[in-house]
């Protein structure tokens, strides 16, 4: 597993200070950092509609069910928007046919883009591991009341979470639900992450098409 030595002596533009909003909007549902705790005081839907957070949004779900991953590392050919999109995958647990990404452009809203050195995953690795485990948690809570059942019966797996009343697209949930999710500093630091051994895409020997 890919450790964060390096995490801990960058500045990364005090991401892992700000509140985590997770909410559909116009038939998406976009995973984004809130600019304030003060946003906590209204709905995470809601915020994200007004536009209340400084638009960090690491990636989006469409009606589709394509997961979009925005990338802040520039490429130097060694394909660092596969290693990090891989990241959010697993922990999502979206299927990789799945996931395209897309590289942003340069802003202070992304935190710091420095890529060098082999930090790219090594400074991006926990962030995007969180925010993909706050999305399956999300996707989760949202599809299990649809089925009826309880969060902690279900998964996913391959874009779909699996329910002891039938296995829901990521599409149709998005489609269905209104999801309205916020996830504090400590509450995002003590999501459950998976173990490496179920682990399916990181360090996988597969190549994402830009």
């Amino acid at each position: 597993m890919m450790t964060n030595k390096k995490e801990s002596a960058v500045d990364l533009g005090g991401l892992s200070r700000r509140s985590f909003l997770v909410g559909t909007v116009a038939g998406t549902l976009v995973m984004a950092f809130s600019s304030g705790l003060s946003v906590l005081a209204a709905p995470a839907q809601e915020a994200l509609e007004q536009k209340l957070f400084s638009p960090t949004i690491w990636f989006q779900i469409e009606a589709n069910g394509k997961v979009v991953v925005n990338i802040t590392k520039a490429e130097m050919g060694q394909h660092v928007g596969t290693a990090l999109a891989r990241v959010i995958a697993d922990e999502l647990g979206a299927s990789w046919e799945d996931v395209s990404i897309v590289h942003v452009d340069t802003d202070p809203k992304w935190g710091v883009m420095i890529t060098g050195g082999s930090w790219s995953v090594n400074t991006s690795f926990k962030t995007l591991s969180q925010a993909g485990a706050a999305g399956r948690k999300s996707l989760i809570e949202a599809a299990a009341k649809l089925k009826g059942v309880e969060p902690a019966l279900c998964d996913t797996e391959n874009s779909y979470v699996l329910t002891p009343n039938g296995n829901i697209s990521f599409a149709e949930v998005v489609q269905k639900s209104t999801v309205d999710r916020t996830f504090s500093p400590d509450e995002l630091s003590v999501l459950t992450l998976k173990p490496k051994g179920k682990h399916t895409l990181v360090a996988a020997d597969r190549k994402l098409t830009q």
